[in-house]
């Protein structure tokens, strides 16, 4: 994918505004869980493993591996879409730039960045990682089987 992909404007609620005003500062927040201890994406006010709404929002590093990804082509600007596995855990469906399809791959290493949305609003994707990052840890069978 080119950054020529235009992408829509979020729709942002109350649940989400922190989240939206993070990534206007280059931020990737997500929610934790002070009860169960898992941190969670898409940002809401309940845990979604034990329903406690005792949660805080967290930074996340930015780094991340590909578990899954598919390439958009029937379109005229071709694009990659990509789960990817935070270092922090969860898996979010994102957009990956900045990489031809070809050189993508399951269990690359990739690190966040932002693009505008048609409004202006910056949204988090991601990118190859230009140096070698250390994410042996966040994919294993287990988490391939989940």
């Amino acid at each position: 994918m080119n950054q020529s992909v235009k992408f829509k404007n979020p729709i942002i609620d109350a649940e989400s505004e922190y989240f939206w005003q993070g990534a206007d500062e280059k931020k990737l927040r997500l929610k934790t869980c002070n009860d169960c201890q898992k941190t969670h994406y898409h940002p809401r006010s309940h845990c979604p493993f034990c329903f406690s709404s005792n949660t805080d929002w967290i930074e996340a590093r930015g780094t991340a591996i590909v578990y899954s990804f598919s390439t958009m082509r029937r379109v005229e600007t071709p694009y990659t879409i990509a789960y990817v596995e935070l270092e922090e855990g969860p898996k979010i469906l994102t957009n990956i730039v900045n990489c031809p399809p070809n050189q993508l791959h399951i269990g690359q290493p990739v690190k966040l960045t932002f693009l505008p949305s048609e409004n202006g609003q910056l949204i988090p994707v991601f990118e190859p990682a230009k140096h070698n990052i250390h994410l042996d840890h966040i994919i294993s069978s287990d988490s391939i089987r989940s």
